[in-house]
């Protein structure tokens, strides 16, 4: 005698206890239903399909007869398509493998429906979401940058936004020889991973997991392995970039690597915090050092095939700027501002020529000074110049009429001699547009000995 009526809850609190120990309790009629009722599928274009499964079950104590599957997209198909009608009795399974094969990069959403004589669910419907994505590689003679976002920077100093990578922060930058892809790194759950980077529209996606959490910036050789430092052992070491399995090489005994470049003739350069550039030997980890780079919170380093040695520089709400090493001695000469501030990575394929060097001109200046902006009035960017008689160390800084202040394009970067330029592109701290109006800038230089020097100047934005 059923005591209990089947929407009772007795009667459900009996069908909980079984479902959670994998009993059910099959219902009159033919019951359709799918172990998911969405399918996420990624692909890259040039290597293959990717395949997901869906797993189709008769919870119903009548037979189950599917009399049609339908999928509404060409990118999307069934691997072995089963002959139709096919009959299900209760608890048996149908495996449907979809295979998602796109032929341009993008987002396609679908559907595959399953008819069936289930009168409640006659159409089961199984949404599909598939994402193609292409790794296009570095183009020739541009500099790449990136944060969680991916730059090119200008002959004149200038970044312009690819795309978003899709993670918070990438970690470095390098090129692979072989296919000239961009590479970086990302802090992962455990280890490290290493990504690749579309460098036409910035997107990044996962290549391999290596079990180092603290793995600095990385270097491609020749042989297509990578070469990275491992911060809290000192070590070098090669990895497979297909497997992320690692070769030991030696301790470099260089204490808080932030940054490594491979040049032409496979010497490694490393940088640590403390700005010392090293030469080391990749075949021992013998490092040697060099000098020290006299700029600050150095992120990256890249050569460009004249083995000419680049750096990013600039941690915090500091713009990043970009600096040139020379590799004999180690000394670091102010290149330009990138505008961008917490950039992590920088990589080069081909010969970069930077218009905007210390070497306006080559004359040592008399005196320190800060010239008017040029152009003025302007919209959307402008050039503020500063001269330099000595070494010194450079804060420059924008204010608004009120005193407030807006941007810092430099902050005690250190100069030698010359006369020098750095660009701004009319934006704040955050990177948002500033609005017409009058603002003000100002030069700090202190030199050496410790004198200091201030000069201000104003400028107008109109819009």
């Amino acid at each position: 005698i059923d005591l209990f009526g089947n929407g009772s809850q007795q009667f459900q609190s009996v069908l909980e206890s079984w479902n959670a120990v994998g009993v059910y309790f099959p219902s009159l009629g033919a019951t359709i239903s799918a172990d998911e009722d969405s399918l996420d599928f990624l692909a890259e274009l040039g290597l293959g399909a990717d395949t997901l499964n869906v797993v189709i079950t008769n919870f119903g104590a009548a037979t189950l007869v599917i009399s049609n599957i339908v999928l509404e997209n060409d990118f999307f198909s069934l691997i072995e398509s089963p002959d139709l009608p096919i009959d299900l009795e209760f608890s048996e399974k149908l495996v449907l493998s979809v295979r998602f094969a796109p032929e341009t990069p993008g987002v396609t959403v679908s559907e595959i429906v399953i008819s069936s004589n289930d009168t409640s669910n006659t159409n089961l419907p199984i949404k599909l979401n598939g994402r193609a994505f292409e790794i296009v590689g570095a183009e020739e003679d541009i500099i790449y940058t990136v944060s969680g976002t991916l730059f090119d920077i200008s002959e004149e100093g200038a970044t312009d936004s690819i795309g978003v990578s899709g993670f918070a922060a990438l970690n470095g930058l390098a090129i692979r020889g072989i296919d000239n892809q961009l590479y970086s790194t990302v802090a992962a759950s455990s280890g490290t991973d290493i990504v690749r980077v579309n460098s036409a529209n910035g997107d990044a996606h996962f290549k391999t997991n290596v079990v180092f959490s603290s793995l600095s910036t990385i270097a491609f050789a020749a042989d297509d392995s990578i070469f990275a430092v491992f911060t809290l052992n000192k070590g070098l070491y090669r990895i497979n970039i297909n497997d992320g399995v690692f070769k030991f090489i030696g301790s470099t005994g260089i204490v808080d690597v932030v940054a490594i470049a491979l040049d032409s003739n496979r010497d490694l350069y490393i940088v640590n915090e403390n700005s010392d550039l090293y030469k080391v030997n990749v075949g021992t980890a013998q490092a040697e050092l060099i000098g020290n780079v006299g700029f600050a919170d150095i992120v990256d380093l890249a050569f460009d095939d004249t083995d000419k040695l680049l750096a990013i520089a600039g941690k915090g709400d500091e713009i990043s700027s970009l600096i040139s090493i020379i590799t004999e001695t180690g000394i670091g000469k102010f290149l330009y501002s990138t505008g961008q501030k917490r950039l992590t990575g920088i990589a080069i394929r081909g010969v970069i020529v930077t218009k905007i060097t210390d070497g306006v001109n080559k004359t040592i200046p008399r005196e320190f000074a800060l010239k008017q902006n040029f152009p003025n009035p302007f919209n959307p960017e402008t050039t503020l110049e500063f001269s330099l008689p000595q070494q010194a160390r450079v804060t420059l800084t924008v204010y608004n009429l009120l005193g407030k202040q807006v941007t810092k394009l430099l902050s005690n970067v250190e100069y030698q001699p010359g006369t020098f330029r750095v660009r701004w592109d009319a934006k704040n701290y955050y990177g948002l547009d500033l609005a017409t109006g009058v603002y003000i800038y100002r030069l700090k230089a202190v030199t050496s000995k410790g004198v200091t020097k201030t000069f201000t100047k104003k400028m107008i934005l109109v819009k």
